[in-house]
């Protein structure tokens, strides 16, 4: 049985529910987990529901947080909400053996990184990443966090122990993927990658060349607009 987790909070379930529904449809054995906090309604077509009493206002931290406190001890997919299932998918299988397999970045790999940001969480407090000025992104974060395969929650563990020694900007944006390079690199740990035009794929872009993607994300306002549709013309809304 593939194991696969994602979190989710607010009173919107429609992106969660599709993606819920998107993995029953080709993984019919599947166990669906949704990781959230007190408030948030059960979004239908998970298995289960984890509640973790931390602050989604630093969402970095409350995302690594409920990973991690999960304590899963077998291998599992985790996944962002903005994310459709297209094909079968066995988190065993693609782990084999390793401690994780993280999404390694194919898109805009060589676009400057923002060193400001829209986020309000941000903007208010005048928060900027300026030590990365002038670097690409696939330098600053070459792994994306929508899509990780850990073999158990030791993996997060360790992020969540990086990102604790973080500023705190980082505690509200970036900080998952920011643990996640860190870890990569000063670990003992076998990790290996999974392509994010595969795993992550953003409709409109070209075919990967590693094979037919197994994950669509709908990374963006309008790119959502498009998911909440395609979940409707597919049954999962």
């Amino acid at each position: 049985m593939a194991t696969f987790v994602f979190l989710h909070v607010g009173d919107d379930t429609d992106l969660p529910e599709i993606l819920s529904r998107s993995i029953r449809a080709q993984n019919p054995n599947a166990r669906i987990i949704q990781c959230t906090d007190s408030e948030t309604p059960d979004v239908k077509g998970a298995d289960e529901v984890s509640r973790h009493d931390g602050n989604p206002e630093m969402m970095m931290t409350f995302r690594l947080q409920a990973f991690s406190r999960l304590r899963l001890r077998e291998p599992a997919l985790y996944l962002d909400t903005d994310m459709i299932c297209v094909a079968p998918i066995d988190p065993m299988d693609i782990i084999d053996g390793r401690d994780a397999a993280v999404c390694e970045r194919s898109y805009e790999r060589d676009e400057l990184f923002r060193t400001d940001h829209p986020h309000p969480g941000l903007t208010k407090r005048g928060w900027t990443f300026s030590e990365y000025a002038g670097k690409k992104l696939f330098e600053t974060f070459p792994y994306v966090a929508c899509a990780t395969i850990t073999r158990d929650h030791g993996f997060w563990d360790d992020c969540l122990g990086i990102l604790g020694g973080l500023d705190e900007k980082y505690h509200v944006w970036y900080g998952d993927q920011e643990a996640i390079r860190r870890v990569v690199e000063s670990t003992s740990r076998q990790i290996g990658t999974i392509p994010e035009d595969r795993f992550g794929h953003l409709p409109g872009s070209p075919d990967p060349v590693s094979g037919a993607p197994v994950l669509l994300h709908f990374k963006g306002q309008e790119r959502k607009q498009m998911m909440i549709e395609l979940g409707r013309e597919n049954g999962f809304l």
